[in-house]
């Protein structure tokens, strides 16, 4: 295994081009191991992260610097460079004793799982509403409303229940930052359409 990466050394341009010089090294920066891949320095942080490579940091100029080795890159980027390919679709099996046979079996493998989930739902919610610090109290046994609970119980927008407000049609008042609206003024109003 070669341990083999090319630095630019040229820091002037010739009209030949960019004078590539191969030199041995053992640890590369961030930047130069990301171009010895052929990756963005960015996708080398994701493989440092995801543990596929190893990373050493090194005080410098500027604060910590990263060094890689250049055995784990080399290692890297053969597995880089074989294709792997995943299927898109899992393939399911089509053999006949795999599909439910008849209106039961359907219901076991599809009813009851469903169910079992929708009852543990439906105690998590009633469990949030117990350790709520306000009380719920359904829309529809409220006495007082608030515009927006207006609107989603009426459906009628919230300009027109704003007109409504001021022409003194729809009584209502604001009560800390909120307009409230009582249940029998909005059934008057709706009984007046």
């Amino acid at each position: 295994m070669k341990e083999l990466v090319m630095i630019n050394f040229d820091k002037h341009r010739h009209s030949l081009g960019e004078d590539w010089r191969v030199i041995k090294k053992m640890e590369l920066s961030k930047a130069e191991a990301a171009k010895y891949l052929g990756i963005s320095t960015r996708a080398l942080e994701r493989y440092t992260q995801q543990g596929k490579i190893g990373v050493k940091y090194v005080k410098g100029k500027r604060g910590k610097q990263a060094r890689y080795q250049s055995a784990e890159l080399e290692e890297l980027k053969k597995e880089l460079s074989t294709e792997t390919h995943k299927p898109t679709v899992e393939q399911v099996s089509t053999a006949a004793d795999n599909l439910p046979v008849g209106i039961s079996a359907l219901v076991e493998k599809i009813a009851l799982p469903i169910t079992s989930h929708l009852a543990a739902l439906s105690e998590a919610v009633e469990n949030l509403q117990r350790a709520s610090h306000h009380p719920f109290v359904p829309i529809e046994e409220k006495l007082l409303l608030t515009r927006p609970e207006v609107q989603a119980l009426t459906g009628l927008s919230r300009s027109t229940l704003t007109e409504a407000i001021k022409q003194n049609e729809l009584p209502a008042k604001i009560i800390g930052k909120a307009w409230r609206i009582k249940r029998s003024d909005l059934e008057d109003y709706i009984e007046g359409l």
